[in-house]
């Protein structure tokens, strides 16, 4: 009976050396990419949360009145923080600026965009200005329904 050769060493340190490059190339890319989104400031914290409860309470308003809030963002806004039909209250979000539009964590206001069939959240992020084209090179942050 031949007897079995032992695979060499060789292999198994070159598949492992393979498998650590690799994961260290992943750990890279999310440290640069994924983990600041995550770990960022307070306000980009709280913007995706701001954004993530508006969208249910447009949704939650569309549930119980059987259409999204129409409007300037003012009104929805308004709409939102109680001012409807039935006085119900769709967000706890409360700080608002002097015309009552809600405000995002850097103190600009949300802009809402409407139709029947979905909506359009936005902020201008931390420099406050809304970006030209679609906001994706800047630092806007958007929500929108599908």
């Amino acid at each position: 009976m031949p007897s079995e050769k032992p695979k060499p060493q060789k292999s198994a340190i070159k598949d492992m050396a393979g498998t650590i490059s690799t994961a260290i190339i992943i750990m890279i890319v999310l440290t640069i990419f994924v983990f600041p989104k995550f770990w960022g400031s307070k306000e980009a914290k709280s913007i995706v949360k701001n954004i993530d409860s508006l969208a249910g309470a447009m949704e939650s308003y569309r549930s119980e009145f059987g259409s999204y809030p129409g409007g300037n963002s003012r009104e929805i806004s308004a709409t939102l923080r109680g001012e409807n039909d039935k006085k119900k209250k769709f967000t706890d979000l409360e700080k608002t600026d002097d015309t009552g539009r809600l405000l995002d964590p850097w103190g600009n206001p949300f802009q809402f965009y409407v139709s029947n069939d979905g909506f359009v959240i936005r902020s201008p992020g931390p420099n406050g200005e809304f970006e030209k084209g679609d906001g994706r090179k800047g630092d806007d942050f958007y929500y929108g329904s599908q």
